[in-house]
């Protein structure tokens, strides 16, 4: 479990506190450590107790900081949870019977908001679904990895995406890209791989968040625009989404969400624009 944090305190020692109570127990924790301070030396020592867990101290920089930890890990599946998201007990004894039994190397689920179940980050489909360069659902806080089919050195997060780089998003989508146009196969599985966590992606009034990630998105079909997914993206993304949402918005006189697409549409073309421009 490659754990990036910064900026957090209490919410990794309440992730690593259900990492206790894990039915299935041969795992490591790798935590890569952006924070300027020792504030979570204490938390450290406390959970080396229980559990694997190596601490390292990295630069800032999410996809930066996932590469490192890739570098550290010795188990045959890797994971890439937030440092405010929640395990349910059961989930990585789901992850290790999924992948010892069915033949797939990603795996990702559902992230739920605890006290609502609304899903949060994803579209809210509740049966299996194979992933494509053209479909996948789900976000890098329920991905799962199955080093024992995928390369490790196969596994590399393009450092120009994700927080605290060049474009703010689009990290994830772009490794599984990658992954999936080389031929590994994937699944989305909500039955089994659900990961609790705040309901950040659905505050729709953070115009400057909006943008932010949806520059990434530009950036992301900006990178891929020259293949079959790329020119998909694009055509959904840029030239039909946006038109259909904001027609809606207009009609249902939803000012909200108008401004959010309106926003989100302004992110895209400026992601687009400026990967273009200085591109890596």
């Amino acid at each position: 479990l490659i754990l990036c944090t910064v900026n957090r305190t209490s919410e990794v020692e309440s992730f690593l506190s259900t990492l206790q109570e894990q039915n299935y127990k041969n795992f490591e924790v790798i935590m890569i450590d952006q924070n300027d301070d020792d504030r979570l030396i204490e938390i450290v020592k406390k959970y080396q107790n229980y559990f694997s867990l190596q601490h390292i101290r990295s630069q800032r920089g999410l996809s930066k900081a996932r590469n490192i930890g890739l570098k550290y890990a010795s188990g045959d599946i890797v994971a890439f949870p937030d440092d405010d998201c929640i395990y349910p007990p059961e989930l990585l004894q789901n992850i290790n019977d999924f992948f010892m039994k069915e033949n797939y190397s990603i795996m990702m689920g559902k992230t739920i908001d605890k006290k609502t179940g609304i899903v949060v980050a994803g579209k809210p489909v509740h049966d299996k679904k194979e992933l494509s360069c053209y479909h996948f659902l789900g976000s890098s806080t329920t991905m799962f990895l199955n080093l024992k089919m995928i390369d490790k050195d196969e596994i590399i997060f393009d450092e120009n995406f994700g927080l605290g780089a060049k474009f703010g998003s689009g990290e994830e989508e772009d490794l599984l890209i990658n992954l999936l146009r080389k031929g590994y196969k994937g699944l989305y599985n909500p039955e089994i791989n659900y990961v609790y966590h705040p309901p950040s992606d659905l505050d729709f009034s953070d115009l400057k968040r909006v943008k932010s990630r949806a520059v990434g998105l530009g950036a992301l079909v900006s990178k891929h625009l020259f293949s079959f997914c790329g020119l998909f993206y694009f055509l959904k993304y840029v030239l039909i989404h946006p038109f259909v949402s904001i027609v809606r918005s207009i009609i249902r006189l939803d000012m909200c969400m108008l401004k959010y697409h309106c926003f989100r549409f302004v992110g895209i073309m400026i992601g687009i624009a400026k990967y273009i421009m200085v591109g890596r």
